[in-house]
């Protein structure tokens, strides 16, 4: 009982201080980012380990020391994350607005004018609830999301997505989100984690095998929905952000559920390349037996 206590108290106490943080300058953000970042990667032991076997997986290519720097690039990256988190459910839209850099909205609506709704894809990026916030300001949108497990954590965050976008879909609902093509509008939606679901095939990302959502394709399929690849990355310079909308995918879906799994989890790791230490390395994104992280 009294851990519990303890859990709710320190989770309210981080809330807050994200609250508060979202009134400081922007550059000041950053760098408590970078410092919570460098806490985080000492002590969060499992996660730290979980991120350096992703690494070893998918850059073989690299060195131990340039698969080490890049791991401590990336929980700096986490570190900035929270407190973009921060920006993206309480500051006003006009601070926000100086920090975007916005490309692609032709495709957005080339797509629309087809009429038949648009699923807009992205990755995992420790950006993504701010880029989210950003894509708001100059798109309407719906979004797919996975509840939270702490009621709290999940109250504050389903109320910040709800002041970027109209409707929040639940992950499972698919009667809503046919619904949402159907009414021609755009639905974002994350397609890069593992799953547990029936609908998935073992589709290689990084070259390694990894389970992956058919659901995309299917619904693509179902509704004749176009397909666009969405991005969003911190600038290196710490300037703003950069959100580009892609063109609609051609010849997709294919018919081969396979193909077209392999393809998106392509297209995923080609923008993972342009920025590897701000994509979310700390999930379990491979499953086998044994486990690749088990001894790790």
């Amino acid at each position: 009982m009294i851990k519990r206590r303890s859990a709710k108290l320190g989770v309210r106490l981080l809330l807050a201080c994200l609250r508060l943080s979202s009134k400081f300058p922007y550059g000041v953000q950053m760098s408590l980012g970078s410092l919570a970042g460098r806490v985080v990667f000492h002590s969060a032991r499992k996660r730290r380990a979980i991120a350096a076997r992703n690494l070893e997986l998918c850059f073989p290519e690299m060195t131990i020391a340039e698969r080490q720097e890049l791991l401590r690039a990336h929980f700096r990256s986490l570190g900035r994350a929270l407190f973009e988190s921060g920006l993206a459910y309480w500051a006003p839209d006009e601070r926000l607005r100086d920090l975007l850099r916005i490309s692609g909205m032709d495709n957005l609506q080339a797509a629309l004018a087809r009429g038949h709704g648009v699923i807009l894809i992205a990755g995992h990026f420790t950006s993504m609830e701010l880029g989210g916030r950003l894509l708001a300001l100059v798109a309407d949108f719906d979004v797919v999301f996975r509840p939270f497990s702490n009621p709290e954590i999940d109250a504050i965050v389903y109320a910040g997505r709800h002041r970027a976008v109209k409707k929040a879909i639940p992950k499972k609902s698919f009667r809503q989100f046919l619904r949402g093509l159907k009414a021609n509008r755009a639905i974002l939606v994350t397609v890069d984690q593992a799953t547990t679901a029936r609908n998935k095939v073992m589709a290689p990302f990084f070259a390694v095998p990894a389970p992956t959502s058919i659901n995309v394709a299917r619904i693509a399929q179902k509704t004749a929905a176009a397909v666009l690849p969405v991005l969003w990355l911190r600038e290196s310079d710490l300037s703003g952000y950069r959100v580009e909308i892609g063109a609609a995918l051609t010849d997709f879906p294919s018919g081969d559920a396979l193909t077209d799994a392999s393809r998106i989890n392509a297209l995923i790791e080609e923008q993972i390349r342009q920025a590897p230490e701000q994509y979310y390395w700390i999930h379990r994104r491979f499953k086998a037996e044994p486990s690749p992280y088990d001894s790790k």
